[in-house]
């Protein structure tokens, strides 16, 4: 049950990408929330990959992926500032922020292309190929 949960997890195409954008954004706010309530010390900014992958594999439009992306840097850059981050710091994990987000909806995106091109092709290989009979 867990494994064919996270094969559908990871199959483009079988959730709305819609719906998929909203929850995770609400996945975004939530770990915004969170982050905002421990020590400047705990740092949850690593956790907006998930809800940001999850937009790339699953979301067809290129702006809502680009939303996505977005919101996150924002989240983060948002969180840096009001716990007080020197400048020093911030633009380095500013400059960090952007260019691991950009790998994952790079790499998401590479993924999702993949996926649905070999679906593309099972699908139009079965629809060539006559039906064999069954010998009785």
């Amino acid at each position: 049950m867990v494994r064919t949960l996270l094969h559908r997890i990871a199959t483009p195409g079988v959730f709305s990408g819609k719906a998929v954008f909203a929850l995770a954004a609400l996945t975004m706010a939530a770990i915004l929330a969170l982050d905002l309530l421990t020590d400047a010390e705990i740092r949850l900014h690593v956790l907006y990959v998930f809800p940001m992958a999850a937009i790339a594999l699953h979301c067809q439009d290129k702006l809502d992926v680009l939303a996505g992306f977005a919101l996150s840097l924002i989240c983060q850059l948002f969180t840096s500032l009001l716990q007080g981050a020197p400048t020093a710091p911030l633009v380095t994990d500013a400059l960090v922020f952007f260019v691991s987000s950009l790998l994952v909806v790079f790499l998401a995106r590479a993924a999702r292309e993949n996926l649905m091109e070999n679906a593309h092709r099972l699908s139009t290989d079965r629809a060539d190929k006559p039906a064999k009979r069954s010998r009785r």
